[in-house]
Formats: structure tokens, sequence, C-alpha cells
């Protein structure tokens, strides 16, 4: 199997393709399809996406309501969603739900029939140092909020 590369220069479609081996893509792509289109045919296997620009390295937009922006199937017995952050003063997960109104911005549910000595949520941290902090800090910042 040999390794395929292609520049951006040429812009030519692909359409009902294989390409064997490795491929490697210097420059933009577009996957679409027409809405009952399954991409796990498409990508499968490995796959890093590496960024050296200032804009996010992967941005999923979705426009309808009929499907979630981002499932993960995990089927084997593994974290899920894994994060790896070196940020020394940003946030490691950041979710800004301004248009949240009657939902909830964050929500954990687990089926209480499966769970069983293991725990809903564990906040864990080893730091030495002696600045004070809050391991876990809850601010509802509005004087007309009830409720809390």
């Amino acid at each position: 199997m040999g390794f395929r590369s292609f520049s951006k220069p040429a812009h030519k479609a692909i359409a009902d393709k294989t390409v064997p081996g490795d491929l490697t893509i210097d420059g933009d792509i577009t996957v679409s399809g027409g809405g009952s289109f399954d991409y796990s045919e498409v990508l499968t296997g490995d796959m890093k996406i590496t960024n050296t620009n200032a804009g996010p390295a992967l941005e999923i937009e979705q426009n309808t309501s009929a499907q979630y922006g981002l499932e993960i199937s995990q089927n084997t017995n593994k974290e899920s969603l894994y994060i790896d952050s070196t940020s020394s003063s940003a946030n490691t997960v950041y979710i800004e739900g301004p248009q949240t109104t009657t939902g909830n911005v964050f929500s954990i549910y687990a089926n209480s029939n499966h769970l069983t000595t293991g725990k809903l949520a564990y906040f864990y941290s080893s730091s030495q140092t002696t600045g004070t902090r809050n391991l876990v800090e809850i601010t509802n910042d509005d004087a007309r909020a009830t409720g809390t």
C-alpha cells in the first residue's frame, strides 16, 4: 500500500473512490452528503487533526434540531471522552449556554439500575500548593433568582 499525497491547487471532485493506504491532504477538505449519507463508511479507523492556525481544529455546526451536534457511541470498557490539556490559566472545558431558558446547560443522567459501587461524579485534587482555592463553586449571581 503506497503513500498518497494530494496538494491544494487541484480542485477535483472524487466520487465513489477508495484510496488504499495512507492519505494526506494539504489544504482544505469538504465532506458533504445528501442527509442519509453514513459518514462512518468513509471515515473509519484512527484519525488525527493537527491545527497550527489560530482557529478551532474541529468545528461542528448543527443547524437542525433533529440530531445531536456530536454523539459518541463508546462500545468498549474505556473512557468515552478523554481530554489532555496543557492549559495553565484557561478552562479545560467551557460550556456557553446563553440561549438556554428552560433546559439544563449540563446534565448527567445515570441509570440507577446500573450504577452499583461507582459514583455519579468524582472530583479529585492532589495539588500541593498552599493557595486558597475552591474545589467546587456554585454561584447564582442575580438577586432575583430563587429556588437555589
